[in-house]
Protein backbone atom coordinates (compact mmCIF):
# COMPACT_ATOMS: atom_id res chain seq x y z
CA UNK A 1 0.00 0.00 0.00
CA UNK A 2 1.23 3.51 -0.84
CA UNK A 3 2.08 6.12 1.75
CA UNK A 4 -1.14 8.00 1.11
CA UNK A 5 -3.08 4.71 1.12
CA UNK A 6 -1.56 3.85 4.50
CA UNK A 7 -2.33 7.32 5.76
CA UNK A 8 -5.93 7.09 4.60
CA UNK A 9 -6.27 3.63 6.10
CA UNK A 10 -4.99 4.84 9.44
CA UNK A 11 -7.32 7.83 9.46
CA UNK A 12 -10.44 5.91 8.40
CA UNK A 13 -9.73 2.85 10.61
CA UNK A 14 -9.41 0.50 7.63
CA UNK A 15 -6.03 -0.79 8.75
CA UNK A 16 -7.40 -1.50 12.22
CA UNK A 17 -10.30 -3.47 10.76
CA UNK A 18 -7.91 -5.51 8.64
CA UNK A 19 -5.83 -6.32 11.70
CA UNK A 20 -8.96 -7.25 13.64
CA UNK A 21 -10.12 -9.53 10.84
CA UNK A 22 -6.76 -11.31 10.72
CA UNK A 23 -6.70 -11.69 14.50
CA UNK A 24 -10.24 -13.05 14.50
CA UNK A 25 -9.39 -15.58 11.77
CA UNK A 26 -6.31 -16.75 13.66
CA UNK A 27 -8.24 -17.07 16.92
CA UNK A 28 -11.02 -18.99 15.18
CA UNK A 29 -8.48 -21.33 13.60
CA UNK A 30 -6.91 -21.95 17.01
CA UNK A 31 -10.31 -22.71 18.54
CA UNK A 32 -11.13 -25.11 15.71
CA UNK A 33 -7.79 -26.87 16.03
CA UNK A 34 -8.25 -27.23 19.77
CA UNK A 35 -11.79 -28.54 19.32
CA UNK A 36 -10.79 -31.10 16.70
CA UNK A 37 -7.78 -32.20 18.74
CA UNK A 38 -9.95 -32.74 21.80
CA UNK A 39 -12.62 -34.59 19.83
CA UNK A 40 -9.95 -36.82 18.29
CA UNK A 41 -8.68 -37.72 21.76
CA UNK A 42 -12.21 -38.52 22.86
CA UNK A 43 -12.70 -40.66 19.76
CA UNK A 44 -9.55 -42.65 20.55
CA UNK A 45 -10.75 -43.19 24.11
CA UNK A 46 -14.15 -44.29 22.79
CA UNK A 47 -12.46 -46.79 20.49
CA UNK A 48 -10.36 -48.24 23.31
CA UNK A 49 -13.48 -48.75 25.42
CA UNK A 50 -15.28 -50.46 22.54
CA UNK A 51 -12.27 -52.71 21.97
CA UNK A 52 -12.02 -53.66 25.64
CA UNK A 53 -15.75 -54.34 25.85
CA UNK A 54 -15.65 -56.50 22.72
CA UNK A 55 -12.88 -58.63 24.22
CA UNK A 56 -15.09 -59.31 27.22
CA UNK A 57 -18.14 -60.25 25.13
CA UNK A 58 -17.39 -64.01 25.07
CA UNK A 59 -17.08 -64.08 28.86
CA UNK A 60 -20.28 -62.13 29.30
CA UNK A 61 -22.13 -64.40 26.86
CA UNK A 62 -20.74 -67.56 28.47
CA UNK A 63 -21.52 -66.23 31.91
CA UNK A 64 -25.12 -65.58 30.99
CA UNK A 65 -25.46 -69.05 29.53
CA UNK A 66 -23.89 -70.58 32.65
CA UNK A 67 -26.19 -68.60 34.93
CA UNK A 68 -29.28 -69.60 32.97
CA UNK A 69 -28.17 -73.26 33.00
CA UNK A 70 -27.62 -73.12 36.75
CA UNK A 71 -31.09 -71.68 37.33
CA UNK A 72 -32.60 -74.40 35.14
CA UNK A 73 -30.66 -77.10 36.98
CA UNK A 74 -32.19 -76.11 40.32
CA UNK A 75 -35.68 -75.87 38.88
CA UNK A 76 -35.89 -72.11 38.35
CA UNK A 77 -36.89 -72.34 34.73
CA UNK A 78 -39.01 -74.31 32.34
CA UNK A 79 -39.12 -78.10 32.32
CA UNK A 80 -37.62 -78.02 28.86
CA UNK A 81 -34.65 -75.95 30.06
CA UNK A 82 -34.09 -78.24 33.06
CA UNK A 83 -34.20 -81.34 30.86
CA UNK A 84 -31.77 -79.77 28.42
CA UNK A 85 -29.22 -79.10 31.17
CA UNK A 86 -29.58 -82.58 32.64
CA UNK A 87 -29.31 -84.27 29.25
CA UNK A 88 -26.24 -82.21 28.45
CA UNK A 89 -24.59 -83.47 31.63
CA UNK A 90 -25.73 -87.08 31.89
CA UNK A 91 -25.33 -87.85 28.18
CA UNK A 92 -21.85 -86.41 28.02
CA UNK A 93 -19.32 -89.21 27.26
CA UNK A 94 -16.76 -87.80 29.69
CA UNK A 95 -19.25 -87.58 32.53
CA UNK A 96 -20.45 -91.13 31.73
CA UNK A 97 -16.89 -92.41 31.92
CA UNK A 98 -16.37 -90.69 35.27
CA UNK A 99 -19.68 -92.01 36.58
CA UNK A 100 -18.64 -95.49 35.53
CA UNK A 101 -15.41 -95.23 37.49
CA UNK A 102 -17.26 -93.88 40.52
CA UNK A 103 -19.73 -96.76 40.32
CA UNK A 104 -16.98 -99.40 40.12
CA UNK A 105 -15.02 -97.84 42.98
CA UNK A 106 -18.12 -97.70 45.13
CA UNK A 107 -18.99 -101.32 44.34
CA UNK A 108 -15.50 -102.49 45.30
CA UNK A 109 -15.60 -100.52 48.53
CA UNK A 110 -19.01 -101.80 49.53
CA UNK A 111 -18.22 -105.37 48.49
CA UNK A 112 -15.12 -105.27 50.65
CA UNK A 113 -17.36 -104.45 53.57
CA UNK A 114 -19.70 -107.29 52.67
CA UNK A 115 -22.41 -104.88 51.60
CA UNK A 116 -22.16 -105.19 47.82
CA UNK A 117 -25.89 -105.49 47.13
CA UNK A 118 -27.21 -103.67 50.17
CA UNK A 119 -29.33 -100.59 50.33
CA UNK A 120 -26.41 -98.81 51.93
CA UNK A 121 -24.31 -99.54 48.83
CA UNK A 122 -26.99 -98.11 46.59
CA UNK A 123 -27.32 -95.04 48.76
CA UNK A 124 -23.57 -94.55 48.81
CA UNK A 125 -23.43 -94.68 45.01
CA UNK A 126 -26.36 -92.29 44.72
CA UNK A 127 -24.67 -89.84 47.08
CA UNK A 128 -21.42 -90.00 45.11
CA UNK A 129 -23.17 -89.35 41.79
CA UNK A 130 -25.28 -86.55 43.27
CA UNK A 131 -22.13 -85.00 44.67
CA UNK A 132 -20.66 -84.88 41.20
CA UNK A 133 -23.88 -83.37 39.87
CA UNK A 134 -23.75 -80.77 42.63
CA UNK A 135 -20.17 -79.98 41.64
CA UNK A 136 -21.36 -79.43 38.08
CA UNK A 137 -24.03 -77.06 39.33
CA UNK A 138 -21.41 -75.18 41.35
CA UNK A 139 -19.31 -74.77 38.23
CA UNK A 140 -22.31 -73.42 36.34
CA UNK A 141 -22.91 -70.95 39.18
CA UNK A 142 -19.23 -69.95 39.06
CA UNK A 143 -19.42 -69.27 35.33
CA UNK A 144 -22.55 -67.21 35.92
CA UNK A 145 -20.81 -65.23 38.66
CA UNK A 146 -17.85 -64.53 36.39
CA UNK A 147 -20.24 -63.39 33.68
CA UNK A 148 -21.92 -61.02 36.14
CA UNK A 149 -18.55 -59.49 37.00
CA UNK A 150 -17.72 -59.06 33.34
CA UNK A 151 -21.13 -57.50 32.71
CA UNK A 152 -20.36 -55.07 35.53
CA UNK A 153 -17.10 -54.13 33.84
CA UNK A 154 -18.88 -53.59 30.55
CA UNK A 155 -21.43 -51.41 32.32
CA UNK A 156 -18.50 -49.36 33.63
CA UNK A 157 -17.23 -49.00 30.06
CA UNK A 158 -20.68 -47.83 28.99
CA UNK A 159 -20.71 -45.27 31.80
CA UNK A 160 -17.28 -44.07 30.68
CA UNK A 161 -18.61 -43.67 27.13
CA UNK A 162 -21.46 -41.57 28.49
CA UNK A 163 -18.81 -39.44 30.18
CA UNK A 164 -17.00 -39.11 26.87
CA UNK A 165 -20.22 -38.04 25.14
CA UNK A 166 -20.76 -35.47 27.88
CA UNK A 167 -17.19 -34.23 27.46
CA UNK A 168 -17.70 -33.90 23.73
CA UNK A 169 -20.83 -31.88 24.28
CA UNK A 170 -19.13 -29.66 26.84
CA UNK A 171 -16.21 -29.08 24.51
CA UNK A 172 -18.49 -28.09 21.63
CA UNK A 173 -20.52 -25.85 23.93
CA UNK A 174 -17.42 -24.14 25.34
CA UNK A 175 -15.98 -23.63 21.87
CA UNK A 176 -19.26 -22.17 20.66
CA UNK A 177 -19.39 -19.89 23.69
CA UNK A 178 -15.81 -18.72 23.08
CA UNK A 179 -16.59 -18.08 19.43
CA UNK A 180 -19.69 -16.10 20.34
CA UNK A 181 -17.65 -14.01 22.77
CA UNK A 182 -15.01 -13.49 20.12
CA UNK A 183 -17.65 -12.41 17.57
CA UNK A 184 -19.10 -9.92 20.06
CA UNK A 185 -15.66 -8.48 20.79
CA UNK A 186 -14.89 -8.35 17.08
CA UNK A 187 -18.15 -6.52 16.34
CA UNK A 188 -17.50 -4.01 19.11
CA UNK A 189 -13.94 -3.44 17.89
CA UNK A 190 -15.12 -2.96 14.30
CA UNK A 191 -17.74 -0.47 15.46
CA UNK A 192 -15.09 1.37 17.48
CA UNK A 193 -12.73 1.47 14.51
CA UNK A 194 -15.46 2.90 12.30
CA UNK A 195 -16.24 5.56 14.88
CA UNK A 196 -12.54 6.37 15.01
CA UNK A 197 -12.45 6.76 11.25
CA UNK A 198 -15.54 8.95 11.25
CA UNK A 199 -14.14 11.12 14.05
CA UNK A 200 -10.86 11.48 12.19
CA UNK A 201 -12.69 12.53 9.04
CA UNK A 202 -14.75 15.01 11.03
CA UNK A 203 -11.55 16.45 12.50
CA UNK A 204 -9.96 16.70 9.06
CA UNK A 205 -13.11 18.34 7.74
CA UNK A 206 -13.14 20.76 10.66
CA UNK A 207 -9.51 21.64 10.10
CA UNK A 208 -10.13 22.17 6.42
CA UNK A 209 -13.13 24.35 7.18
CA UNK A 210 -11.16 26.48 9.60
CA UNK A 211 -8.33 26.76 7.08
CA UNK A 212 -10.75 27.88 4.38
CA UNK A 213 -12.37 30.35 6.74
CA UNK A 214 -8.95 31.76 7.68
CA UNK A 215 -7.98 32.06 4.05
CA UNK A 216 -11.24 33.81 3.21
CA UNK A 217 -10.80 36.17 6.13
CA UNK A 218 -7.25 36.98 5.06
CA UNK A 219 -8.40 37.62 1.51
CA UNK A 220 -11.07 40.09 2.68
CA UNK A 221 -8.55 41.91 4.87
CA UNK A 222 -6.21 42.28 1.97
CA UNK A 223 -8.93 43.62 -0.27
CA UNK A 224 -9.95 46.15 2.41
CA UNK A 225 -6.38 47.44 2.77
CA UNK A 226 -6.04 47.73 -0.97
CA UNK A 227 -9.20 49.75 -1.13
Amino acid sequence: MSFFGDLAGNFTGGRSRDDLARGRAQADASLEAGLQGGLDEYARGYGHLDEASARLDPYATGGRAGYEAYLASIGLGTDEARKKVQDSYFNDPVQNAIADRVTKANTRAQTGRGMGNSGAATQSLTNALLERWGGHQDRLAGVGSQGAQVAGQQAGFSAAKVGIDTGRGDMRYNTGRDRAGMDISYSNAIAASRNTGINNLFQIGSLATRAMQAAASGSRSGQQRAA
